[in-house]
């Protein structure tokens, strides 16, 4: 009899173990960094005429959003230092800011079918990341616009 009862007693404690531990989750993909090394690859693209007018035209969209909201904002902050209520003033912010919201409405050139919307929403994302770490880090500084380069 006693050693049906330690049988059971050692069944308990095992259930007990199992309760406690969380099982683990097997992950198909290890993260980059967990890796010993980091894999990478270059490739060189040759596009046709018609790609590099596509190219160009989003890329020049692109900097031209970054800046334009770059525009937007500063003039915002300019705006919101006046501590005396103006209505001009009043009526300026709230066009900046709906003009912030729908740029394509106001620049004609960006609902042109050639222009990708994933450009226009990238633009606005660098954006957004660029003034948060202008708030985490004062060292990264404003952002600035972005000029057009050399080679493009």
């Amino acid at each position: 009899m006693t050693k049906k009862k330690k049988k059971v007693v050692a069944k308990v404690k095992k259930t007990d173990e199992t309760k406690d531990e969380k099982p683990k989750r097997k992950t198909l993909m290890i993260p980059m960094s967990e890796l010993p090394y980091h894999l990478g690859l270059k490739m060189r693209i040759y596009p046709n005429n018609e790609q590099k007018r596509l190219i160009a035209i989003n890329s020049g969209i692109s900097r031209s959003v970054y800046n334009k909201l770059i525009a937007i904002n500063s003039e915002l902050n300019q705006l919101k230092k006046v501590n005396v209520y103006v209505k001009q003033v009043a009526d300026r912010i709230e066009a900046l800011k709906e003009r912030k919201s729908k740029l394509s409405k106001y620049y004609f050139y960006m609902d042109s079918e050639d222009v990708d919307s994933l450009t226009i929403a990238q633009a606005k994302r660098c954006y957004g990341v660029a003034w948060n770490m202008y708030h985490k880090v004062h060292s990264s500084g404003r952002p600035k616009y972005h000029k057009k380069g050399i080679l493009q």
